[in-house]
């Protein structure tokens, strides 16, 4: 909840303009080994009255890539098997230390990290399946193009795909040598994203719906990545 949620609820975040208003969510622990909030599904309201519903599954026995084109978390085609590789490693461990090392070594920098000169993006990325219900059409992403439903013609929209942590890079990089604010990820921004998610494990815990007190709106001038 408090590693992959952060991320879809900055999505979500961002997409709704930043004020969520309430949380309803439940979450579940399901595997015995890891004794966390390994799933969860919620209900968000923003001040404005928009919706949202978000939804994750931590124990990866459907790949959302199915839903996303056959493209995952990095832009790279994935398929059943890697999948399958993915749950016999999981289980390969002979301790938690050695699982925690295997992890360390994938993040940005580590001996396994898939990211670098040698590793563009060559599509955009999923982070699952993305929709955005507007007033007049709805949105949502495709591995080369973000297509537009709208009521009497589709469209799409077309940019060069990049890495996420390429991104993260250039925006620590700019705040640090050059005193930029940071566009996308301010303090207050994440206080108020890793609230919502403290909201939804508390509403779990409480089968009740929790209200926001620290939330911030998304500028007017902040363009969205």
């Amino acid at each position: 909840m408090l590693r992959q949620g952060t991320v879809q609820l900055d999505i979500v975040r961002m997409l709704g303009g930043g004020m969520v208003c309430s949380v309803r969510g439940t979450t579940i622990v399901a595997d015995p080994a890891r004794r966390v909030e390994g799933a969860y599904a919620a209900y968000l309201e923003f001040e404005d009255g928009i919706p949202a519903t978000v939804a994750f599954d931590a124990h990866g026995h459907l790949d959302s890539s199915e839903l996303t084109f056959g493209i995952g978390l990095q832009g790279c085609p994935r398929d059943r098997e890697s999948n399958l590789v993915a749950h016999r490693q999981a289980r390969s461990f002979a301790t938690q230390e050695d699982e925690y090392a295997f992890k360390n070594a994938t993040l940005l920098g580590g001996g396994r990290s898939r990211t670098g000169p040698d590793a563009p993006a060559a599509k955009h990325q999923f982070f699952g399946l993305t929709i955005v219900s507007c007033e007049r059409g709805a949105i949502r992403q495709s591995p080369d193009v973000i297509i537009v439903y709208g009521q009497d013609a589709w469209h799409e929209e077309k940019f060069a795909p990049r890495l996420y942590t390429e991104i993260e890079l250039d925006l620590m990089y700019r705040a640090w040598a050059n005193d930029e604010p940071l566009e996308y990820c301010d303090g207050p921004w994440g206080k108020a994203t890793t609230e919502t998610g403290l909201g939804i494990i508390r509403s779990a815990a409480e089968r009740r719906e929790i209200h926001m007190d620290h939330q911030v709106p998304l500028p007017a001038d902040r363009p969205l990545l």
